[in-house]
């Protein structure tokens, strides 16, 4: 996501062809995830974007998520639903990846949340993660938004995380502020 320039960007697993304007026409985008059909990313304006993986049919408003001006941050799917974080309404949220099913407050509690992961691979726990910078957390939810813990994992950063991933077993995330 290049929310300087409006665009997503693609390249090859090699890092050859890369393309930083693959996609255009974005709003200060602010996260990119993909699924076996789909890119999608979370445009700062409070809407989700999402194009066929060659690009094609872009919808750059495909779910209004009610989020507020500069408020959407990350995105995340697991195949059947996309998650975006809003980080002024402190909460995570979720549709179908049809756009249908809007559930804007799917997490509700989370702390100016800007980056979410879905770990949804058997045969463990299946989960939506997120990052809490306000207050240097990871907070976790079971992957149907039950059992939110804000404060799952406190990582002893005195500054703020940002992004998160999963690949089963292990949740990585970054902090920016100590260059980590």
């Amino acid at each position: 996501a290049n929310s300087g320039t409006n665009t997503i960007g693609r390249a090859f697993e090699n890092g050859a062809e890369v393309n930083q304007s693959f996609i255009t026409g974005a709003a200060l985008p602010q996260g990119v995830a993909v699924d076996d059909a789909h890119i999608y990313w979370a445009n700062a304006f409070g809407t989700i974007g999402r194009a066929n993986l060659d690009g094609s049919d872009v919808q750059q408003n495909f779910i209004d998520t009610g989020a507020g001006n500069l408020n959407l941050e990350g995105v995340a799917s697991d195949g059947a639903h996309v998650y975006w974080a809003d980080q002024g309404g402190n909460r995570i949220g979720r549709a179908d990846v049809d756009g249908n099913f809007i559930l804007p407050n799917f997490i509700i509690g989370a702390k100016a949340p800007v980056g979410v992961a879905v770990d949804n691979d058997p045969p463990t726990d299946k989960h939506v993660y997120c990052v809490n910078p306000a207050n240097a957390t990871i907070g976790r939810a079971d992957l149907d938004g039950s059992s939110p813990t804000q404060n799952w994992h406190e990582p002893g950063v005195t500054l703020d995380p940002r992004w998160v991933a999963v690949e089963d077993p292990d949740v990585y995330f970054t902090n920016p502020g100590e260059d980590t």
